[in-house]
């Protein structure tokens, strides 16, 4: 129970209330977010109660008594929980639209209603989508989609006794249930990443890690893994991307029929292994596809680019710097010059 003495609030019973500033620290911070978390109410709003029942004794306490009743309190009961909200469904569909964009005092103005009815209405929305989602979504997720921080939603889940399911038990069961074969193909195929599988079987994501390197699993992504990921599975099969791309002629345009980032639609073209043509302005430049001299893979370069280390006599291509560095390592004793010394090879090589 929190106890305001009488002298306290006849200092401050003259001065406007919005320029009221308190410096609560220690034990008595401690007790005050206690008391809010047992009225299921912000803190700010706690102190404002418990205030206005102060000033309320001032105005009962008689005229003539001018000198403060040594050791009189006044003091504010705690709830256990609030009763329901009186707003209508109506009225809480504005709530849940608004919950993290207005401010209570703003939506109760808005609906007006009071302050406390407004955090009633919140109360239930929150606690009615953390029940119902809790098992399929994270925190993090339930968060992001109320607008609040993780850190709150998970202290609320665990106030309404929703525990997410840790233990050895628990771990053994999963970890036989997911062979190497399964654990794979989640990986690779089935857009699922470590924090979802691990969700999934009631175990952390650093734990499905360890058995993924147990069991040797590879996970190398394949396109259909981002496909599936981002919900359009018709993304990993190459045929049906070269003939989109066929039809529509250019990436963006492909990625606006999807509903698509330009980005994401290109990387799964890249991974397809797909070329893909480059427009300047109005007029088509085209690729060219070369090998490096080095690690002899395939890549991709503009002909424009091409033309012009044609014509400065450039005859070696390399995929990446890497590549440049190891032959020119290799062959630097071919790139001496009798004059000059040792040849940095970017006269002959690009």
């Amino acid at each position: 129970m929190l106890s305001i003495s009488i002298e306290f609030l006849k200092n401050h019973k003259n001065k406007r209330r919005e320029n009221m500033n308190f410096d609560i620290k220690g034990a008595l911070l401690e007790q005050i977010i206690a008391l809010a978390d047992k009225l299921q109410t912000t803190v700010a709003e706690f102190l404002h109660r418990a205030i206005l029942a102060g000033m309320n004794a001032l105005e009962r306490e008689p005229q003539g008594h001018t000198e403060p009743i040594e050791g009189q309190l006044v003091t504010m009961a705690t709830r256990q929980h609030f009763l329901p909200s009186p707003l209508t469904e109506k009225q809480k569909a504005f709530v849940k639209t608004n919950i993290a964009v207005m401010k209570n005092p703003q939506i109760a103005a808005r609906l007006q209603c009071t302050v406390m009815a407004v955090i009633q209405a919140k109360n239930e929305i929150i606690e009615s989508f953390i029940r119902a989602r809790w098992e399929q979504m994270t925190d993090g997720e339930m968060g992001r989609a109320l607008g609040f921080h993780k850190l709150y939603i998970s202290i609320r889940r665990r106030q309404l006794g929703l525990l997410r399911r840790r233990g050895r038990t628990s771990g053994k069961k999963s970890y036989a249930a997911l062979t190497k074969e399964r654990l794979e193909k989640m990986l690779t195929q089935e857009g699922l990443t470590l924090e979802k599988i691990g969700r999934n079987n009631g175990l952390s994501r650093e734990r499905i890690r360890q058995i993924a390197v147990n069991l040797g699993v590879k996970r190398k992504r394949r396109p259909i893994w981002w496909a599936k990921k981002w919900g359009k599975p018709e993304l990993g099969d190459r045929a049906w991307v070269k003939r989109a791309l066929a039809a529509k002629g250019r990436v963006s345009a492909i990625a606006a029929s999807l509903a698509l980032p330009h980005g994401k639609v290109k990387k799964i073209c890249l991974m397809h292994g797909i070329t893909l043509p480059v427009y300047k302005g109005r007029v088509f430049q085209g690729l060219v596809e070369l090998h490096c001299d080095q690690c002899n893979g395939l890549f991709l370069r503009k002909n424009s680019v091409q033309r012009g280390l044609k014509k400065k006599g450039i005859k070696h291509h390399f995929c990446r710097k890497k590549c440049y560095t190891e032959w020119l390592e290799t062959h630097r004793g071919e790139l001496r010059i009798k004059k000059t010394g040792h040849a940095t090879g970017r006269e002959t090589v690009s």
